[in-house]
Parts: C-alpha cells; structure tokens; sequence
C-alpha cells in the first residue's frame, strides 16, 4: 500500500496560513526597522495586477487602489520597513506602499498601519 504525500501543487496560490508559517522572514532591528524577504514569485504576481491595483509591498499581489487597507513604511532601497510612529530618518526612503490584509497579519506590530 503507497502513501501520498500531502504538498502543495506547483504554482498554487498562497494562503494566509503559508504566510504566516513564513512569518520568520522578518527581522527587527533596533525597534526601527524590520528587514523582510519579498515573496519569491513578487515578480510574477506583480505582473498580473490590473491597472487599477497596486503590487503588495510583500507578495506582489494585486492590492485595489479603491479598497487598500493597510500600509507599510518602505525605506533602504527595498526590503527594509521603517516603525510607522519612527522619527528617525533612514536612507533610501521609498514612502508608504499598500499591504493585502494577509500579509498586514504576519507583519510585526507597529510596522503596518491602518489607512484612514
């Protein structure tokens, strides 16, 4: 008798499960800033947005511009997330990009805020 092995299939979608499993890609720095890994297929889903979306800041999937709940602090270029109540000034400033809610779930508190 074989066993199956339960795995995902290629190119399946994320879940908020997956990320949050992955919610060790951050690193804190100081209380400042947060250092992420981008999504490995960003790219790809960034790709797919419609014209009225905007990539996420961590996935790359496709956030409406209309409907956009959260927001991170990008700074250094990529890859780095500023504290939203920061005063400090960090390099490479990128300014504020939205975040699925999924994603807003596994970003450390005080990294992510709420759009008014």
């Amino acid at each position: 008798m074989s066993r199956r092995r339960h795995s995902r299939r290629r190119g399946s979608r994320r879940t908020s499960r997956d990320l949050r499993a992955n919610s060790a890609q951050f690193r804190t720095v100081s209380g400042v800033a947060a250092v992420f890994d981008t999504s490995a297929d960003w790219s790809k889903n960034a790709d797919r947005c419609k014209a009225d979306f905007t990539p996420c800041a961590l996935c790359g999937k496709g956030v409406s511009d209309a409907k956009a709940r959260y927001e991170v602090h990008v700074v250094d270029g990529g890859g780095v997330l500023q504290a939203v109540d920061s005063l400090i000034k960090l390099p490479g400033d990128m300014g504020w990009y939205p975040v699925g809610s999924d994603c807003a779930k596994i970003v450390p508190p005080g990294f992510v805020r709420r759009i008014t």
